[in-house]
């Protein structure tokens, strides 16, 4: 890995860049919970236990795009712990990205995966790139998150798959703070295309998904419904690439 072009804040800094293009008035987070310093202390077993639940259309959609480009590589970047990796890509060369705490748990649930410690603050930039590249739900836990966005656009030979919780959808249109304590901010979708755009990307598809994996009854109401709702929309997924 290559060094940041930016300095990377630390979480007792107190620094915030910018709005990152969220709207006037929002009140972010000013501590980053969900960075470790030691195993366990955010992944704690019921967190690992209910992981493979969640953002799981985010790598059906993943793989779905796969099976019709042929990737050679896949990266996730922020892999947790490793599950939805090892389900939906088996089989392929990956390469799992994530906190050095979380390398046990990764090779247990991931033991086909490359797993590389990053430090998801300020993981600088990458000599190697990946066809298909995921980070799911993960800049909204950073208090910076350009670092991270220059390392996915380093790291991104063709796709990208960027996911973060839809805020009007899953908080209400009123919501002016990030009331989860381990989400720093979150974006409403015209927001994130504005952030993601600016960051150096180019939009290929933008879309709402489930957060958490639905049945195929479940499924079907979904399909039918004229209401957008957090169980069924409250996941915001960008398709990008790196802007020529």
């Amino acid at each position: 890995m290559g060094k940041s072009s930016r300095p990377c804040p630390r979480a007792d800094d107190g620094r915030m860049p910018d709005r990152y293009c969220i709207k006037d008035g929002y009140v972010p987070q000013t501590t980053a919970h969900s960075l470790e310093a030691a195993p366990g202390a955010y992944w704690q077993p019921w967190r690992v236990q209910q992981a493979s639940k969640y953002q799981f259309d985010v790598y059906q959609s993943a793989r779905q795009m796969a099976d019709a480009t042929g990737p050679r590589s896949v990266a996730d970047v922020g892999c947790g712990t490793g599950w939805k990796l090892n389900h939906f890509f088996r089989g392929y060369r990956v390469v799992a990205f994530d906190q050095p705490t979380l390398a046990e748990v990764v090779h247990r649930h991931a033991p086909g995966a490359e797993f590389r410690p990053i430090d998801l603050a300020c993981p600088g930039t990458s000599d190697e790139s990946f066809d298909l590249v995921i980070c799911a739900d993960v800049i909204e836990h950073l208090l910076d998150p350009d670092p991270c966005m220059e390392f996915l656009r380093s790291l991104t030979g063709r796709f990208c798959f960027l996911s973060t919780p839809e805020r009007d959808i899953v908080r209400g249109a009123d919501c002016m703070g990030s009331v989860k304590d381990v989400h720093v901010r979150e974006w409403n979708a015209a927001e994130f295309a504005r952030y993601v755009s600016s960051r150096g990307f180019e939009i290929l598809r933008h879309e709402l998904l489930p957060p958490a994996r639905l049945d195929d009854a479940e499924h079907a109401l979904r399909a039918q419904s004229p209401l957008q709702t957090r169980a069924w929309h409250g996941c915001q997924l960008v398709v990008c690439r790196p802007a020529m």
